[in-house]
């Protein structure tokens, strides 16, 4: 190999390094003291995370990213169904939905759904991250076949996941 081969090769690692970094306005660029409280989910940030635990009496209350996302309506993901089948099986569908996040959130409290709404041969689920719509899309495909799309955005920390059948 060539000095010109290992340096094209350095280059094209270092750039996919540079391209993985996503900006995203709802992170946190430093830690929180410790503990917080949120008081509008009532999730507690201890030990550098989120988590559900009893609020600690010492707790400052600060609004956690997730509830910041759905109160300006903000999602970093978002899932949308389309296809003949979700009319006729629109139970078995929200039941999909609604226990996929409650698997996702019981070990994330981050991840949480930010609004869902419904068409006749549609359904669209917003997501205040990028995991809760790709895990909801994949048990979708897992229990009743059809397409699975994902999408990240690039240079964002955003994914379209669109399943149809």
């Amino acid at each position: 190999m060539n000095n010109f081969s290992r340096i094209h090769n350095l280059r094209v690692k270092f750039d996919r390094l540079l391209n993985k970094r996503s900006f995203d306005s709802y992170k946190m660029d430093k830690k929180f003291s410790e503990p917080a409280y949120c008081p509008s989910c009532h999730a507690v940030y201890l030990n550098g995370r989120w988590q559900w635990k009893d609020k600690p009496q010492d707790a400052k209350t600060i609004i956690c990213s997730a509830c910041h996302r759905k109160k300006d309506n903000y999602p970093a993901g978002t899932l949308l169904i389309k296809g003949s089948f979700p009319g006729d099986h629109i139970e078995q569908i929200i039941n999909t939905i609604h226990n996929e996040e409650h698997r996702e959130s019981s070990d994330h409290p981050m991840n949480k759904i930010i609004n869902e709404s419904y068409e006749e041969n549609s359904i669209t689920v917003d997501t205040t991250d990028i995991h809760l719509p790709v895990r909801i899309g994949k048990a979708l495909k897992k229990s009743f076949g059809g397409k699975l799309k994902i999408n990240y955005a690039e240079n964002e920390n955003r994914v379209q996941v669109n399943w149809i059948k």
